[in-house]
């Protein structure tokens, strides 16, 4: 099965789609998504591998937008006829009018435009505010316009700045306990290639104060992203007799953040801690990172 879908995954969608922005999607009757209705797949995003995970990563290095994948309505065994995405305060329209036979052969349906792309500048990435827009959803239109599924959510990752500030001699205590739910037991962060998210637990200390520090970043192949930082770990406190147990922190790296622009992967992953006032940077930890076939 894993073959075939990456199959599917590789294969080309090399025509372009326009730039086809309208005012809403079409009122109609909405349906429930499931696994057994509507099938929607995003081979890539940018040119990398959209995975299974729903967490797309965008590099602001990167000036525009590139979505291509394919999608049927399995209740039928047919293509649907419209594909919206919605993105921040935009909304996209697209027919499927890509050629993948490949999907029409592994699904045994009858005809081959299943596939979409979409094609915008980056600049579209934000919402009403101003701010990058945090997701992109997708609506998918039966092919005689009679129903619509409900939006279909993919989560934006975006790189993180890391604040200018002092940098310190003083190392943060930091200590990976699990990776892609499974207890960390070396030095390496091993992971499989098929993975298409890394996820890290673990806590960080600032032992200068004994208290847990501010915000804390994490990269990997130049890309880096902001952990969620500041759960309890009770554990933590007790073992090493901390003022405070909002040390833990969980980080989950796409695909597509391991690899840097020049298409070199990652080969290790730094984490550094920011002090609890934010005036300092600590001095950084790096573990080394093993992508294994």
């Amino acid at each position: 099965m894993a073959g075939v879908l990456a199959a599917i995954a590789m294969s080309s969608c090399s025509n372009s789609s326009n730039l086809n922005i309208v005012s809403k999607v079409p009122d109609m009757p909405e349906r429930a998504v499931e696994d057994t209705n509507a099938i929607l797949t995003i081979d890539f995003f940018n040119g990398q591998f959209g995975g299974v995970s729903k967490k797309l990563f965008h590099n602001n290095k990167v000036d525009s937008v590139t979505i291509t994948g394919w999608a049927i309505d399995a209740q039928n065994k047919s293509a649907f006829g419209e594909i919206y995405a919605i993105v921040g305060k935009n909304i996209f329209k697209n027919d499927f009018t890509e050629d993948r036979p490949d999907v029409m052969s592994f699904k045994g349906l009858n005809e081959s435009k299943l596939g979409f792309k979409f094609a915008f500048p980056a600049s579209y990435l934000s919402t009403t505010d101003g701010q990058k827009a945090d997701s992109i959803k997708f609506v998918l239109v039966a092919k005689d316009k009679s129903y619509k599924y409900q939006p279909m959510g993919y989560q934006i990752i975006y790189p993180a700045s890391m604040p200018s500030l002092p940098h310190s001699d003083a190392p943060a205590q930091i200590c990976i306990d699990g990776v892609n739910n499974a207890p960390k037991t070396n030095d390496t962060i091993k992971v499989q290639a098929t993975s298409s998210t890394i996820s890290i637990v673990g806590w960080a200390v600032d032992p200068q104060t004994a208290t847990s520090g501010g915000d804390l970043y994490v990269t990997v192949a130049g890309n880096t992203l902001k952990a969620e930082y500041g759960y309890p770990r009770p554990d933590v406190k007790q073992a090493l007799k901390l003022a405070d147990e909002t040390v833990g922190f969980k980080i989950d790296i796409p695909e597509a953040a391991l690899t840097d622009t020049a298409g070199n992967t990652a080969t290790e992953a730094e984490f550094t801690l920011i002090t609890k006032d934010g005036n300092t940077i600590l001095s950084s930890s790096r573990s080394p990172l093993s992508i294994t076939q």
